[in-house]
């Protein structure tokens, strides 16, 4: 792919894009609701999908929003949009929970319905056909995004005072992941390998560094930012978040912040899985690199995971030794140091 420079932040006064504007014209006689309680980048996909799918079925939209522990910021705190968000308090995670879920079999069947008022949850584009016209609305739709003004200004602020003209971006979860997908937070060493080789496309690029990570005395892969500064030096710059506590409002602002950041970076460097890194590049012509992997350990111990007998054993295991139920991957990870070092 070649060389790009990094791509325009669009100014405060800028106007919204004119090019394929969101209907609003529509009957109201056919509707599709579309709802989330999960975190801000989920919550986008699953917004940009649903437009998307009503668009081509020429039906209003309207999304439910909950304010949750999740994501406790109301979508038009963040964005300049007119989307049709119905904003809602924790009592609309009931509502959310109830619609049914999307699933990618009934996706002909939907588009062809002539029933009035549809309502899916978990609408994603990961269940549109790669060449399908659905898919790219979404990449268009996802460019015509535009944070409020807050947002931008301090995006503008920490480009002006830190990027150079060409820059890496790299996003490493880790937050809820170290419990959640422990086998996809082992990709320190393959997160710099791949930066080392955008540089030597780069040569003079920076490097902006977005983690939620939270050091701990028993991490196996290292610190992540600790290991970035020791290799990177000056070249190396980072966003400091006030703080990573989803249910506060202004920790998605600057999570807000940070995803603008990248998006206008020159090449990428992302978590595999992670929602979060695929919208730092999705919609954009620019190289990247997703990275992921368990140790091998946590390789060995899963692999048992295909045997019918064992998934029913760890979870019995881990049971009695939490008094809870953690996920299969949490628990593959805490027996695989346990047993296999």
């Amino acid at each position: 792919m070649p060389a790009r420079g990094p791509l325009k932040v669009p100014g405060p006064a800028q106007p919204l894009p004119a090019a394929n504007p969101v209907r609003h014209d529509l009957p109201a006689d056919r509707t599709l609701t579309v709802g989330a309680v999960a975190g801000l980048t989920a919550r986008l996909r699953i917004a940009i999908s649903g437009l998307a799918v009503a668009e081509a079925t020429q039906r209003c939209f309207r999304m439910l929003w909950p304010l949750t522990p999740e994501c406790a910021a109301a979508f038009h705190s963040l964005f300049r949009n007119p989307w049709n968000m119905v904003e809602m308090g924790q009592e609309g995670v009931a509502e959310v929970r109830c619609l049914p879920r999307f699933h990618e079999a009934e996706l002909p069947t939907l588009l062809a319905s002539c029933e009035p008022h549809i309502a899916r949850r978990f609408m994603s584009w990961h269940e549109f056909p790669a060449d399908s016209s659905l898919l790219a609305r979404c990449r268009t739709l996802m460019n015509e995004l535009q944070p409020v003004r807050p947002v931008i200004e301090k995006v503008e602020r920490f480009r002006l005072a830190h990027h150079r003209p060409e820059m890496i971006g790299v996003h490493l979860r880790r937050g809820d992941y170290v419990g959640l997908r422990p086998d996809k937070t082992h990709n320190t060493d393959k997160a710099i390998e791949a930066t080392d080789t955008f540089l030597d496309q780069y040569p003079d690029a920076g490097i902006l560094l977005c983690t939620d990570e939270v050091v701990t005395g028993d991490s196996r892969d290292g610190d992540v930012r600790r290991r970035f500064t020791a290799r990177y030096g000056d070249r190396l710059v980072q966003n400091a978040p006030a703080t990573y506590d989803r249910s506060d409002p202004a920790a998605i602002e600057d999570a807000l912040v940070d995803l603008w950041l990248l998006r206008s970076t020159t090449a990428f460097v992302g978590s595999d899985y992670s929602g979060f890194s695929e919208l730092a590049f999705f919609g954009r012509a620019v190289p990247y690199r997703m990275v992921g992997d368990g140790s091998p350990a946590w390789k060995r111990l899963a692999w048992l995971s295909r045997l019918r007998f064992f998934n029913p054993l760890i979870r019995r295991l881990g049971r009695r030794e939490f008094g809870v139920d953690h996920p299969l991957p949490f628990l593959i990870e805490h027996y695989s140091r346990k047993w296999l070092g």
